[in-house]
């Protein structure tokens, strides 16, 4: 039990040892929710996202990348692929929390880093924002704002 010494409660250690492992039970479960409120929200998985996308059903091989989120502390969190063996690919991205998010994706037309910004979004509950690209790129940089521990999910499908 908890003693008080000098108004402060001493909690026990097998007391803590409990509030750990339940903390740690709920991070796990919330995950879980939060992962089923992504795939309702985006209402697809890996394999539904590429049929969904424009393009032609050829013969050529498909990239399918899922990426998790999380934004820290600074309000933001990012990701960057490389993009240069694609012919064209389309990004989408989900958003989960009860707040609205804000996007930007940034790219780069030549083999330097990311250059400019073409295209700003608001990202809200329940959306799933498509964006399709058939520039030759090199890099693409998805950025994404909000509060600190809300999750966004980006999907990439590029067509080699």
């Amino acid at each position: 039990m908890a003693t008080h010494e000098n108004n402060r409660i001493v909690h026990e250690q097998g007391q803590i040892y409990r509030l750990q492992r339940e903390e740690r039970s709920f991070m796990q479960e919330t995950h879980n929710q939060t992962e089923l409120r992504i795939k309702e929200i985006a209402g697809l998985d890996i394999g539904e996202f590429q049929a969904m996308t424009k393009g032609s059903l050829s013969v050529n091989e498909y990239v399918n990348i899922k990426k998790e989120l999380f934004i820290k502390s600074t309000g933001k969190a990012h990701i960057i692929f490389d993009i240069q063996k694609l012919q064209h690919f389309t990004l989408a991205i989900a958003n989960p929390n009860d707040r609205l998010i804000h996007g930007s994706l940034y790219v780069s037309p030549d083999n330097g880093l990311y250059a400019s910004t073409i295209h700003k979004m608001e990202i809200e509950n329940g959306k799933l924002e498509i964006l399709d690209c058939q520039k030759r790129l090199r890099f693409v940089k998805v950025e994404i704002w909000g509060q600190t521990g809300d999750k966004g999910l980006v999907f990439l499908q590029g067509e080699k």
